[in-house]
């Protein structure tokens, strides 16, 4: 007996011991429309899972699970997507593996969105009108809740640019006005970016991956999404002509589309949109964020200018 007793008493201890070798680097806050990155260094090598609790929780049951990504030699990273809407507040991580489990909590700030002026209208489809809106939105949901296990981005999560000149004209987060004769007015975020882009721009993918998504929506327009791996998707709308189709595999840098007008777009333009693990984030958690977009001054008529008669 006391030698079984010896047996568990050096396991306990060396699980212990390898659960302190393990350390974990997370930040202790993040804003509306952030990636969290944590890092998790465990020599042993064993698999974790996350946990991210939602203000509020359990009464808001908007819980993420997800499993670390092994980046070798002993480390492994979690990316854990803040919503743009995400109540603020106290949330809870909870990182956890066979051997040890701990709570973190991780304070969701409010972020300084814009606000739109005015009211958009949202109409209310019906018959087959409604039916293929509701066809394109679970395909959307179909694609989103995919987790590739292969890893296509690097560590530093540095993406390029989806356009060779960068401009904001409608920025990520932006808080809309909203009313449809159904559901009253309601307010809602802006998931994407919408970029300065005149018509047969070139557009480029912002990182490898895989093609999942080449087609037209009655919304979106001809869109495109490529899957980078581990829940992390890159999506480009209102698009005028597709490079690329289902299945293709795209090199970070690779021209795959024109930009255009097409689906629900009141001028040219490119929207732009990262989500990670169904959620918008700002896509620039994942490059520089550029400028406003400013409107040139129209030249004055040839009569005006100095020196003219």
């Amino acid at each position: 007996m006391f030698r079984s007793l010896t047996i568990a008493l050096s396991i306990f201890f060396l699980s212990s011991a390898f659960a302190e070798a393990a350390s974990i680097n997370m930040p202790k806050s993040a804003s509306q429309g952030e990636v969290v990155k944590i890092l998790i260094t465990d020599p042993n090598n064993e698999e974790y899972r996350i946990q991210f609790s939602p203000v509020g929780w359990p009464q808001n049951k908007k819980i993420i699970l997800i499993s670390a990504v092994n980046l070798g030699g002993g480390k492994q990273m979690a990316l854990i997507p803040i919503a743009p809407d995400e109540v603020t507040g106290l949330a809870l991580i909870t990182i956890f593996a066979a051997s040890s489990g701990n709570t973190h909590a991780i304070e969701i700030k409010k972020a300084n969105f814009q606000v739109a002026k005015g009211v958009t209208f949202v109409g209310d489809p019906k018959g087959k009108l409604k039916e293929k809106f509701d066809d394109e939105k679970n395909e959307l949901k179909r694609i989103f809740a995919l987790s590739t296990p292969e890893r296509f981005w690097k560590e530093d999560l540095k993406f390029v640019a989806p356009l060779k000149d960068m401009a904001v004209t409608s920025p990520f987060g932006q808080i809309r006005h909203k009313f449809s004769r159904k559901d009253g007015k309601w307010d809602a975020n802006h998931f994407g970016a919408d970029l300065h882009a005149d018509v047969w721009t070139h557009v480029y993918a912002a990182e490898k991956g895989i093609v999942r998504l080449a087609t037209k929506f009655l919304a979106e327009g001809k869109i495109i999404i490529i899957d980078h791996g581990y829940g992390l998707f890159s999506l480009y709308f209102h698009l005028s002509r597709l490079q690329v189709h289902d299945g293709d595999f795209v090199k970070k840098g690779d021209m795959i589309a024109l930009s255009g007008q097409t689906g629900a777009s009141i001028g040219p333009h490119l929207h732009f949109e990262i989500r990670l693990n169904g959620v918008a984030v700002s896509p620039w958690n994942f490059m520089q964020e550029p400028p406003m977009f400013k409107q040139k001054a129209a030249s004055p008529p040839f009569w005006k200018k100095r020196g003219a008669k």
